[in-house]
């Protein structure tokens, strides 16, 4: 198989899967970048706007419409690092942790659902080689010395 097809293959994939989650989180008044914005400030609360974007792999300029946006929804809210003034951190609000809650669980439910056609081997093969790959991405992008 061309290199080119695989990539095609890919970009497909990536997005039918953009699409489909879009749709999904419509129902919620979310989009996928604020879904994963609730999601990093669960597992790490008190996230800068840099970390934010750089694990969101979206521009600053992005980032802070998507925070004032959540901020305003009360999803969110902000406060001065009290170690280093300038920094801005952000952390969930109970609004917030009870949406990711419910959205969570029925993204499960939809990600069994795309998922239901594969065998678990080939899930397993799947998650194996695209982490590899993300992995050689990843290095690809990193600045070189």
């Amino acid at each position: 198989m061309a290199f080119e097809e695989v990539n095609s293959t890919l970009l497909t994939s990536q997005l039918l899967m953009n699409d489909s989650d879009e749709r999904f989180f419509e129902q919620f008044k979310l989009g996928t970048t604020r879904y994963y914005t609730l999601l990093h400030l669960e597992q790490s609360p008190g996230l800068t706007l840099s970390e934010l974007s750089q694990r969101l792999i979206c521009t600053k300029g992005n980032m802070t419409r998507i925070l004032k946006s959540m901020q305003a929804d009360g999803l969110l809210e902000r406060y001065n690092d009290p170690r280093d003034g300038r920094a801005i951190r952000h952390t969930l609000t109970p609004r917030g942790m009870a949406l990711l809650v419910r959205v969570r669980a029925a993204y499960r439910n939809f990600l069994d659902q795309r998922y239901a056609g594969l065998e678990l081997y080939e899930i397993d093969s799947l998650q194996r080689i695209l982490s590899r790959f993300n992995r050689r991405l990843e290095a690809s992008l990193r600045p070189t010395e």
